[in-house]
């Protein structure tokens, strides 16, 4: 007679437990930044507000439409190609193509888009067309995270190094012409753009236009940072043939610095802050941090 196999006895491990799947990407609220100059050089402006009711463009004057086209650069026409590439020495308000297309756009509905400010990485490139230069674009290290997978020209270095490099490049110029350094700033609440203009002798003073009206944001009553901007007077701007007398604001480099998140050097302005570097000019400090910087920028390039 066949003998019965031996009854299998059940198990007594315990199933391994089941991998919970990754949390999702936690959504962070983007900070936005207003002041972006409506062309070359520095165009006073009130920070526009579009709502639900629409604005004719013939309406509006010729700062805010310049702002508005700004806006329009980085939001709708910038996020909607791939293609991406300004034309040199060729601002956009003086591309006839490109202002075509913003008018109709506008027309046609890209107006309610146009109710924040830019990202930083809007800003940047949005910077490249309005001006028709290159940018090189330095970012706060230990300021808040962003996402510029676009921004091809950035490096990545702390706040004392930003300054240090922008007071490099004002000192380069020397009594010539200075080209301002657009700014941004983000005090916990506020994200803006303000234009570096020069920088006191010691170091420890930046002179700045602000495009808010009235009051900059950085004094003391407009801020959660406890920055207390001074007003410093007025200097005159030339738009074309005209003059235009602009407020100038003065701010410690350590509130400065409490703040910044990234500021725009012209590429024109890059290749002499090298050779400055080269020479010498940089502290042990900073001159790490550059070349840290043009690593990682030699290894994207190369990843790509």
């Amino acid at each position: 007679m066949a003998k019965k196999a031996p009854k299998r006895q059940a198990s007594t491990r315990r199933p391994a437990p089941r991998r919970k799947p990754p949390p999702p990407p936690r959504d962070e609220t983007p900070i936005y930044f207003s002041g972006l100059s409506a062309g070359p050089g520095l165009q006073p402006q009130a920070p526009i507000s579009l709502t639900r009711e629409y604005v004719p463009l013939d309406s509006m004057d010729v700062r805010t439409r310049g702002q508005v086209f700004g806006l329009w650069l980085g939001i709708v026409y910038l996020n909607g190609t791939d293609d991406y590439e300004y034309r040199k020495d060729v601002p956009a308000a003086d591309d006839p193509l490109l202002v075509f297309q913003f008018q109709h756009d506008y027309a046609a509905g890209a107006w309610r888009k146009l109710d924040r400010g830019l990202t930083l990485q809007e800003m940047a490139l949005a910077s490249e067309f309005m001006t028709g230069e290159g940018v090189m674009t330095f970012i706060n290290s230990n300021g808040p995270a962003f996402s510029t997978p676009r921004v091809t020209r950035k490096m990545m270095l702390d706040a004392d190094a930003i300054l240090e490099l922008v007071t490099i490049n004002f000192a380069l110029k020397g009594s010539g012409r200075r080209q301002p350094v657009a700014t941004l700033f983000y005090d916990g609440k506020i994200g803006h753009c303000i234009t570096l203009l020069d920088v006191a002798p010691d170091g420890k003073q930046f002179a700045y236009h602000d495009p808010w009206p009235g009051r900059s944001l950085l004094c003391a009553e407009n801020n959660a940072a406890g920055v207390a901007a001074a007003e410093l007077g007025k200097t005159k701007i030339h738009l074309g043939e005209k003059s235009v007398d602009i407020p100038v604001w003065g701010v410690t480099r350590e509130e400065l610095a409490r703040v910044i998140v990234a500021s725009l050097v012209l590429l024109t302005d890059w290749s002499p802050l090298m050779m400055a570097m080269v020479s010498g000019a940089f502290s042990p400090r900073l001159r790490q941090q550059v070349k840290a910087g043009l690593v990682a920028q030699a290894d994207a390039a190369e990843a790509e």
